[in-house]
């Protein structure tokens, strides 16, 4: 007689599995060492959650008025085919899924685990900061024209391609505006020389001994304690050459000069009040500092005294020039220039009131206004050798202000082929 095995829960099929899964397993710790790339913030999985829930079906005891009941006792069978463990099956699958997505919640909710964008995004805004939309990216591109000629180019008419490096691919550019192409425009060099200011060259050489001027030209004939007459308009600045050096290079001389006269400074004759006239008269394309100027030639016109004349510059013209300077739709070339007048102006407040009736009348006194002249008022100086005209008409010329650093510098083509005034183009 074959005794057959039995176990523990009556079956005899050995093993008949009823055993298994006798350990709960679920909920898994969620302890995490800190610097991790990922968390693990999962209850546990389908396996896991499919052997805690077979384990209990025989360990579940419901106490009732003091007696202990088994109800799943009876239920011996661990097939997977069987409802009851498919059932558990299908438990365990909605379980796996829910802890899946609460880990995935998890990692979104810090920058270091999170994967997602809309993620980091709402991170960062609980700092108060705002990711900057995607922008294309931009080139200067160098057209060349036919001489003579005036092209308009109208928005992506104009396309180009990048050289691509090894393993790179081309990208394309196209314009985005509408410009204006010249020929003219083909070979643009920036201004390396600052047109000269014979008043404030007069100021300088009566205060210290020696200012220079430059002239154009090697061949200009000069030599040292030679007399230097240099007129602009009705006014003549008489100076003596201390030094002469050629610059065959640049093609110009510099003339180290001092007044004539060193031992005063009344030898450089200049009246301020028709200076100031000149100075207000010649500044071209005023723009909004157009009434401020207006004002004060009508004050100068009024032949007011030299005390009221800087009182009204001090109080009303200066302000309002301040003004224009700090306004923000204007052109960094015309703030420029009224910053500069303002200085010449604010020096000329000095010299008024330090000036009495009688210096103003026989005009001496050497006045730092600085004398921006247009290119057309050279009629006085008809007759001028070719050396003398050649400086005058560099001294009319007003001076360029480059830009400070690169990011003054416009980005767009309307800016930068527009017409400059004060560059003569």
């Amino acid at each position: 007689m074959i005794a057959h095995r039995q176990c523990g829960c009556g079956s005899s099929k050995v093993p008949c599995g009823c055993c298994e899964g006798v350990e709960v397993v679920t909920p898994l710790s969620e302890a995490n060492r800190p610097g991790l790339n990922a968390l693990a913030y999962r209850a546990g999985t389908h396996a896991a959650f499919l052997e805690s829930m077979l384990a209990r079906l025989s360990t579940i005891e419901i106490e009732h008025d003091s007696q202990t009941y088994r109800p799943l006792l009876k239920l011996t069978t661990r097939e997977p085919e069987d409802p009851s463990i498919a059932l558990l099956d299908a438990w365990a699958m909605v379980a796996d899924v829910l802890t899946f997505y609460q880990e995935r919640i998890a990692n979104e909710g810090y920058l270091r685990t999170a994967i997602e964008r809309r993620s980091i995004i709402e991170l960062a805004r609980l700092v108060g900061y705002r990711l900057r939309p995607g922008v294309a990216s931009s080139v200067w591109l160098a057209l060349t024209c036919e001489d003579n000629e005036k092209v308009v180019i109208e928005p992506y008419e104009v396309r180009a391609q990048s050289v691509p490096g090894p393993g790179e691919l081309p990208q394309s550019f196209e314009n985005i505006e509408k410009f204006e192409a010249r020929g003219r425009w083909n070979k643009l060099v920036p201004r390396v020389t600052q047109p000269q200011n014979i008043l404030t060259l007069a100021k300088r050489a009566g205060e210290s001994r020696g200012a220079s001027i430059y002239l154009k030209g090697i061949t200009t004939g000069l030599t040292q304690n030679d007399p230097l007459l240099v007129t602009v308009g009705q006014q003549p600045f008489l100076f003596r050459a201390l030094e002469v050096n050629a610059d065959a290079t640049a093609d110009r001389t510099q003339v180290v000069v001092e007044p004539w006269d060193a031992a005063t400074k009344n030898t450089v004759a200049f009246s301020i009040k028709p200076g100031l006239h000149t100075l207000v008269a010649s500044f071209t394309d005023p723009g909004p500092a157009a009434p401020h100027l207006e004002a004060l030639t009508a004050e100068l016109e009024a032949r007011r005294e030299a005390a009221g004349l800087a009182d009204f510059i001090d109080s009303e013209t200066l302000p309002g020039l301040a003004k224009v300077i700090a306004r923000r739709n204007i052109t960094n070339a015309l703030r420029e220039r009224v910053r500069g007048l303002s200085e010449a102006l604010t020096g000329a407040v000095a010299e008024l009131r330090g000036a009495d009736s009688d210096t103003e009348s026989s005009g001496a006194g050497v006045s730092s206004l600085t004398a921006m002249a247009t290119p057309n008022s050279g009629n006085a100086l008809e007759g001028e050798d070719k050396v003398m005209r050649s400086l005058v008409n560099g001294l009319t010329r007003p001076g360029s202000v480059p830009p400070s650093n690169a990011l003054r510098l416009g980005r767009d083509a309307a800016t930068t082929f527009a017409v400059h005034s004060d560059l003569g183009i």
